[in-house]
């Protein structure tokens, strides 16, 4: 176990790290220091036992027979920084090989000369405490639905079950209700807002829609059209202010239209058209992940900030789904096989559905509760599983792994 930092000499240095070096929660602690006049151009990783998070009972109910069992997330990450700097980091190292779940060696390149003083080499550990869990079974399963609402609150509603469908559902956290259709059959749309104001919006009623609903918690209300008819979008916000972006039509389209309760409005575009995109956050702070770029499955993340979006960090998946706020968003790829956690700088790998066989769920909720559901494909036909946090404190750690700085 590490006791102090490593002073690195010229030549090649072998550190071990192992389970009790390491800590929750995105903790960054110095394991070597780079004396100045000095480079670090190799860092070698080399796997003894993969870090590894105990497992979590899959709570599978009786029907479904799921031979995956949870573990929790690992991810290591070094960085470079000198003692005096307010952020500690002068540059990252990268990997070519990401080292998450230590099942992988890999090799990091390249730093600046410690010209002045030694430069800290830190380590970045995280295991994410939180994983899936199922919820109550969904009543009428469809794919290409839409979600809004919270976790123990929350709306599901259209979708297609080899028919076009207008069916809505509510959660209480526990069971889902039927509650009362909205007035047009319609799938591949959007939702956003709350249970007892949802909002959605565009989709696919037998052409491609631009009409707009709105629900008080009982019936659901027809509001203004929006201005470009789309499928396969994506969107954000609450009923009183919405943002709606991507899509298809003959193209993929780049198209983002804001709407205030009453109206909607053409806003700045995307910078890359797509459709079956991921999409959550509000009006002013919206995050969008994905989707088909017409030649492509693109990773490409943008930010909205009210005006313009921006173009944040690629991730190397598709076929996404997202839920949380800007800052603070949990991904999932491949129709929700793969769980990634973006702080708005980086990801982080997460635990997987313990269901992974979705077809175009949806999601809704926050980081510290989230929900999927919604899909018609074979067994998971009336899944619903929960995101949630877990005590840390339950959490064993192991694991052990050798570092091999050579200095020049």
């Amino acid at each position: 176990m590490l006791q102090n930092i490593i002073e690195l000499t010229t030549g090649i240095n072998k550190v071990t790290i192992d389970y009790r070096d390491l800590s929750l929660n995105r903790q960054t602690f110095p394991i070597a220091r780079l004396p100045s006049k000095s480079y670090l151009y190799n860092l070698t990783i080399d796997v003894i036992r993969p870090f590894k998070g105990s497992p979590v009972p899959s709570n599978a109910p009786p029907s479904i027979s799921v031979s995956d069992i949870n573990s929790y997330s690992f991810l290591y990450r070094f960085k470079l920084g000198k003692p005096n700097d307010t952020d500690y980091y002068m540059t990252e190292i990268e990997p070519e090989t990401v080292g998450e779940y230590g099942v992988n060696s890999g090799s990091y390149f390249s730093s600046p000369v410690a010209e002045d003083v030694p430069v800290d080499i830190y380590l970045e550990s995280n295991v994410i405490p939180r994983t899936w869990t199922f919820g109550g079974f969904t009543n009428t399963p469809r794919r290409y639905s839409a979600g809004a609402g919270t976790q123990t609150a929350s709306l599901y509603v259209g979708g297609s079950t080899g028919t076009i469908s207008a069916v809505t559902e509510e959660y209480n956290g526990t069971s889902w209700a039927s509650a009362n259709n909205i007035n047009t059959a319609n799938y591949k749309l959007v939702g956003c807002g709350t249970q007892s104001a949802g909002l959605i919006f565009n989709g696919n009623t037998g052409s491609y829609a631009v009409l707009t609903e709105e629900y008080d918690g009982t019936s659901w209300a027809n509001g203004n059209n929006a201005n470009v008819a789309r499928q396969a979008l994506a969107g954000c916000g609450i009923q009183t202010a919405a943002l709606s972006f991507g899509g298809s039509i003959a193209t993929k389209l780049s198209t983002t239209e804001e709407y205030d309760g009453t109206s909607w409005v053409v806003s700045n575009t995307l910078n890359e058209g797509k459709d079956h995109l991921a999409g959550n956050g509000t009006q002013t702070a919206g995050l969008t992940c994905g989707g088909y770029n017409g030649s492509a499955y693109t990773g490409s993340v943008e930010e909205y900030d009210g005006s313009v979006w921006s173009v944040g960090i690629y991730i190397s998946a598709y076929y996404m789904q997202s839920f949380g706020v800007q800052g603070a968003t949990v991904f999932l790829a491949w129709q929700g096989e793969w769980t990634f956690e973006y702080d708005g700088t980086s990801y982080m790998s997460g635990v997987s559905l313990n269901y992974n066989s979705t077809s175009y769920p949806s999601t809704t909720g926050m980081l510290s509760a989230g929900l999927l559901f919604g899909t018609n494909t074979g067994y998971d036909a009336h899944l619903t599983e929960e995101y949630n946090e877990i005590d840390p404190n339950s959490i064993a750690i192991s694991g052990l792994m050798t570092l091999n700085f050579t200095v020049s």
